[in-house]
């Protein structure tokens, strides 16, 4: 009994032939050329570029602050105003009759239903040249004026 096959040597001799061609005709020879200009690369440091990028931050988010600033001195003044305005307004309504009297609401026309209702001399309808300074505000022609 044979351990070996007879020409085992020489099959694992030209196998292995086979095995070396196969892993020369694997390397690859590179050859290569840095095309621009070496000079033009960038090599700032990482520390120099983040101590821009801070700075830069810095400048543009003090602007923004600035204009939040403004912005909120404005809203308080207009609020301010509003405030007076409506302060001015209220003593006026309160005091002068005539100021602003030119509504006519439905608690009006209620006191008016009921004067007609008694036989009392009546406001409404209204006569042409009233209509012309008295606004209803029920009605759309109220909001069509200019």
């Amino acid at each position: 009994m044979d351990v070996v096959q007879p020409g085992f040597g020489d099959t694992f001799v030209s196998a292995r032939a086979v095995i070396d061609d196969m892993e020369e005709g694997m390397n690859v020879k590179m050859q290569y050329k840095v095309v621009g200009d070496p000079n033009g690369v960038d090599y700032t440091p990482v520390e120099e570029m983040r101590a821009a990028t801070m700075n830069e931050v810095e400048q543009k988010s003090g602007f923004v602050k600035f204009i939040f600033s403004m912005i909120a001195h404005i809203l308080t003044f207009t609020f301010l105003i509003v405030f007076k305005s409506a302060y001015n307004y209220n003593g006026k309504y309160l005091t002068d009759v005539g100021f602003d009297n030119i509504y006519i609401t439905r608690y009006f026309k209620h006191i008016d239903a009921r004067r007609r209702a008694q036989g009392k001399k009546t406001l409404l309808p209204l006569k042409k040249f009233e209509r012309r300074d008295i606004i209803d505000p029920m009605k759309i022609s109220a909001f069509l004026r200019i």
